[in-house]
């Protein structure tokens, strides 16, 4: 039986969100980033920029002063790395008249001679600068390790050559907008982190004990250890309640469980998180083990709410309505939907997938 981690990840990626830690690199790179507690953090100096090869963009070699800077590493075997990927091009747009300038650095590539095909065929997708490191190398040693960043993609934020925020990708919208309008408390946000990192000492044998006990077959043990962890803290551990219902639904197969959890934390943890929210729907609407039994008036309903928390405006969100839509046999609605997806994002799998849905209509089952 795999372990919560690789559970964890695998959700990260089957569910389609962009949301979740990957850690899918040697295990060299994951152990040593462990054994050692972070010396890098919110309120130090940022490390130099130092990577072994650029690849596309400026070459951006320091960080000047009052400038605002993102650094985001990726590879281009992780599935939410490449979700991501758009997301990061919409930021570097929206803030690039006011000085913001992103480096993606590709690091724990298993062949580098993939980086470059690859980042041509973003082509526009993935418009900054993009580089590339080893896994010794120092944007690998100096910034993931130090700052104990075992998972892919993880972003750092850096405002006036300081380290002011460090996480997700996708989750840097908030901090980023406060940084650009100066709103943003670089001590509040420290003491923050100090917190966020006493509560990751607290979870730590509660995570160990999870994996003992799943690894053993004891899943209700496993979930039972989540539950304490998510007590912590619901909004840090979000992540892990997204595990616990996939635990419910496709490990105990006990989907009333699963549904009756689903609709908890939509209504709870989950209300303002839209990239969970999409998660969540989308696993319903596509795991097999909802198969047969597949609640769609909840995915529409989960998958709804997260697209009015993005304005209707995120691709990825929309084509999870449009699937909750053409499932409940509301073809038309589904077209509408999907091709507003395209609109936003033309990517081959929601091109693919309004293709279906207007055959659909043709044959007759609208």
């Amino acid at each position: 039986m795999r372990s919560i981690t690789a559970l964890l990840a695998a959700a990260g990626l089957a569910l389609g969100t962009a949301s979740f830690m990957v850690p899918a690199q040697s295990a060299t790179a994951q152990e040593a980033a462990q054994e050692a507690a972070p010396t890098l953090g919110v309120g130090d100096k940022a490390p130099a920029l130092e990577v072994a090869e650029w690849v596309k963009g400026e070459k951006i070699t320091s960080f000047e002063p009052d400038g605002t800077y993102v650094v985001e590493f990726w590879a281009t075997w992780c599935g939410p790395c490449i979700r991501s990927i758009p997301h990061v091009t919409e930021l570097a747009h929206k803030y690039k008249d006011d000085g913001l300038k992103v480096v993606g650095v590709s690091v724990w590539e298993n062949d580098w001679s993939k980086v470059n095909p690859f980042v041509e065929n973003m082509g526009d997708q993935m418009d900054y600068s993009v580089a590339m490191d080893g896994e010794a190398g120092k944007m690998s040693q100096n910034w993931m390790r130090a700052a104990g960043r075992n998972g892919i993609p993880s972003a750092f934020i850096v405002h006036d050559q300081t380290i002011a925020w460090v996480g997700h990708p996708m989750e840097m919208d908030s901090p980023l907008e406060q940084i650009m309008a100066g709103e943003y408390n670089i001590a509040e946000a420290k003491n923050r982190a100090a917190r966020e990192q006493e509560l990751q000492a607290q979870a730590a044998p509660l995570m160990q004990s999870a994996q003992q006990k799943f690894s053993a077959g004891d899943v209700e043990g496993a979930i039972a250890e989540l539950d304490q962890i998510i007590a912590l803290d619901g909004e840090m551990f979000m992540d892990l309640a997204l595990t616990k219902f996939q635990l419910l639904a496709v490990q105990l197969g006990d989907l009333d469980r699963a549904y009756a959890y689903g609709r908890e934390l939509e209504s709870g943890m989950l209300k303002d998180n839209p990239q969970a929210l999409n998660g969540l729907a989308w696993m319903i609407l596509t795991a097999d083990a909802f198969a047969g039994n597949r609640d769609g008036e909840l995915a529409l309903q989960i998958a709804t709410r997260a697209s009015k928390l993005t304005d209707n405006n995120d691709a990825m969100v929309l084509d999870t309505v449009a699937k909750a839509q053409f499932e409940l046999g509301q073809i038309k609605s589904a077209i509408e939907t999907q091709r507003r997806a395209v609109e936003l994002d033309e990517d081959e799998e929601y091109k693919i997938r309004l293709d279906e849905y207007e055959r659909a209509l043709e044959s007759g089952q609208g």
